[in-house]
């Protein structure tokens, strides 16, 4: 969940999600992105979309339209950046698979089973 630097917008540069998706990548993984600041984009068709990516990973072919498409197609979610209408589905899959969350989704949640929070 998040690719760009922070939420709100669809700048990649510097971003350390969108180089943690082309290390997975390299290395073989089958990756989806939900972002729906990149993903307008990248629908718009606008000449900004996928700046700053230095590598090219193919994202416009990885972005899923929906939080729910990202979840059901993932077997492991990680959320980089938060954006209010993931809360819900997000809270609703833990436990269903594994979860690296990066952004705290739920406050007061703690690590336990396959969820795990780092960085906060």
């Amino acid at each position: 969940v998040g690719i760009s630097f922070k939420p709100g917008t669809d700048d990649l540069r510097e971003s350390p999600l969108a180089e943690l998706a082309a290390r997975l990548i390299g290395r073989g993984m089958d990756l989806r992105v939900y972002d729906p600041f990149v993903t307008e984009a990248f629908t718009s068709d606008t000449t900004a979309a996928g700046r700053g990516l230095e590598v090219d990973i193919g994202l416009g072919s990885r972005l899923v339209e929906s939080i729910d498409e990202l979840i059901e197609g993932s077997e492991i979610v990680l959320v980089g950046n938060r954006y209010d209408e993931t809360v819900q589905p997000l809270k609703a899959a833990m436990g269903n698979r594994p979860m690296i969350d990066l952004t705290r989704i739920v406050p007061g949640q703690r690590s336990d089973g396959s969820y795990e929070g780092i960085c906060w």
